[in-house]
């Protein structure tokens, strides 16, 4: 009896030991997970700072890498600062010997043109010069009127062949540009053409501007020495153009061509009014039906006989 009650103590006994040594155990597990949990925060602690550490080793070559570049730059924009500060130099002496250049030939120019002053003035008092320059002037007015005259022509003459079909048989009459000049005392110029505004209608004559010598020689050819043939005065081919495209026209094209008609056939001012009455006539209601039915017309200056020119 005394051997088993010995035994349940002892059984109790251990029993007691094994509950304090698992609970003891449990505490110990316990202890264990939360260093776990504490070795598990400081490596994701150290993990973040090798990260950040890395993260700023790499900033900090980037910005020497940008700091190396930089300087680099720097260095490079001061050599062409540099370059750029020579070659203006260079520049700037060439311009230098330049000016100088200019201002040496400044003063020669300056030196020949007081003396051809000088020289124009001793033929200044030339009483001849003074003549022919004179007689320049009135000639160069005289040119500025025929020029005048000739533009005015030739706008007429090109207004009134925009408004016909057909095309000028043969040559056509030369008829220079307004903007060409004749001078005198220059033998190089060409003959130029101008516009004869003194007899009735006017007419278009060649007159030569030339200068044979100092002495003013250039003269404009008399009207009456170019009058001889019809020929000499206007192209006959355009003459014959202008007459048949007149009488053949329509009224409208008629009127536009009575102003050509009139100065190539020399009318005077009755006549021409005469030959504007008619194509007025003729582009009236009652003429246009007078023409059509072969009528007998009786136009306000029918009765009046007008002979040529």
């Amino acid at each position: 009896m005394k051997a088993m009650e010995e035994l349940k103590r002892r059984l109790s006994k251990a029993e007691e030991e094994l509950q304090r040594e698992h609970s003891e155990r449990g505490a110990v597990e316990r202890a264990l997970e939360i260093e776990r949990a504490r070795a598990d925060e400081l490596c994701r602690r150290l993990q973040g700072e090798v990260g950040r550490r890395e993260s700023l080793e790499l900033r900090v070559a980037a910005v020497g890498q940008e700091g190396e570049l930089a300087t680099r730059k720097e260095k490079e924009r001061r050599e062409e600062v540099e370059e750029e500060a020579r070659r203006l130099g260079e520049e700037l002496n060439l311009a230098q010997a330049e000016l100088e250049t200019k201002h040496a030939a400044v003063e020669e120019l300056t030196r020949k043109l007081n003396e051809m002053e000088g020289r124009l003035m001793d033929q200044s008092q030339n009483p001849v010069v003074l003549e022919l320059e004179a007689q320049l002037v009135e000639k160069n007015k005289s040119i500025r009127v025929l020029q005048q005259r000739l533009g005015d022509m030739k706008k007429m003459l090109q207004r009134e062949l925009r408004n016909t079909s057909g095309q000028v048989e043969g040559n056509a009459v030369l008829v220079p540009s307004e903007s060409e000049t004749v001078s005198a005392g220059n033998p190089s110029n060409p003959p130029a053409a101008a516009f004869d505004g003194s007899s009735e209608g006017g007419r278009i004559t060649n007159k030569e501007v030339s200068g044979k010598s100092p002495h003013l020689s250039s003269h404009l050819r008399s009207p009456q020495s170019s009058s001889s043939t019809l020929e000499e005065d206007v192209n006959f081919q355009y003459l014959k153009h202008v007459v048949v495209k007149f009488l053949t026209s329509r009224e409208y094209e008629a009127q536009q061509l009575t102003r050509a008609v009139s100065t190539l056939l020399r009318l005077n001012a009755e006549e021409e009014r005469l030959l504007r009455e008619t194509v007025q006539w003729r582009a009236s209601w009652f003429g246009s039906a007078g023409w059509r039915l072969g009528l007998s017309r009786t136009s306000p200056s029918a009765g009046t006989h007008h002979s040529p020119t």
